[in-house]
Parts: C-alpha cells; structure tokens; sequence
C-alpha cells in the first residue's frame, strides 16, 4: 500500500507540474453546480439551514445507531459519544459572546464532514488499510487478543 501511495504522490505532483488544474477543475465544478448548487437553490433560503441540520442530525443517528455492536462498541457507548457531541456544541453556544455571529452553515458543515470522514476512516477496508491508522488499530486488536 505504501509503494503505491508514494507512486500516486510523486505522479500527481509530475503531472500538476506540466498539466493545467483546470482540467481537473472545471468538470469538478461542472459536476457540483449540476448536482449540488443548483437543487439547493431551488430550496427556499429560510428552510436551507434547518433541513441542512436536520439532515446532519439523520445522518449522525443512522450512522450511529445502525452499525451492528461489539464487545467494546455497544450502541450505549456510541450515544453517550453523541451527546457528548452536542454539550461541546451547546457549551460553545453557551459561552459564546456574540450568538447571532455564529456561522451555523459553516458548523453544520464541518461537522458533517468530520463525521463522514471518520465513517471512511473507521469503516471499511480502504480507511483501516491507511499505515498511520491502522498501526495503532493492529496494535490495539493484538492485545485484546493476547
């Protein structure tokens, strides 16, 4: 795995040098105004941020809760996890000096993202594969089994 991510890096960096990244760009972009952009705008603005919530929180709780449990894994742990989550947010929220200059789209974003990543990293082969983080995994997995 490792050769090959060397060979990827080394073969991207080459090839951005003497290709333009507009190439890469445009139908990115092409791909997410068609896909993206345009049905959101067909979502009146006052309801974007509450079904953008609104749909974080459903992808938080199926991601949460639907997995099958483990030993050390039970659906217990994950929510206590969860409403850890949310006294970060609401403690943050709380102690905030100005309310209304939180950029809620912005939060709701990362937080989704971050989540999302973390399903990739956590859940499925290619993630767990990657050398820094499925060291410690290995690791982890060798001592529960001695």
């Amino acid at each position: 795995m490792i050769p090959f991510l060397v060979w990827l890096g080394l073969t991207i960096r080459l090839v951005t040098l003497y290709v333009s990244t507009k190439y890469v760009t445009k139908p990115i972009a092409f791909v997410w105004i068609k896909v993206v952009y345009n049905p959101v705008q067909v979502i009146p603005e006052k309801f974007r941020l509450p079904l953008a919530a609104a749909g974080t929180i459903a992808v938080f709780l199926v991601g949460t809760f639907i997995p099958a449990e483990s030993a050390d894994n039970t659906r217990a742990n994950r929510a206590v996890s969860l409403f850890g989550l949310l006294v970060f947010i609401g403690t943050f929220y709380a102690t905030s000096r100005d309310r209304k200059a939180i950029q809620w789209q912005t939060v709701i974003v990362g937080m989704l993202a971050q989540f999302l990543l973390a399903l990739f990293v956590l859940r499925t082969k290619a993630g767990v594969s990657i050398p820094p983080i499925s060291e410690p995994l290995q690791i982890h997995q060798l001592k529960k089994t001695v």
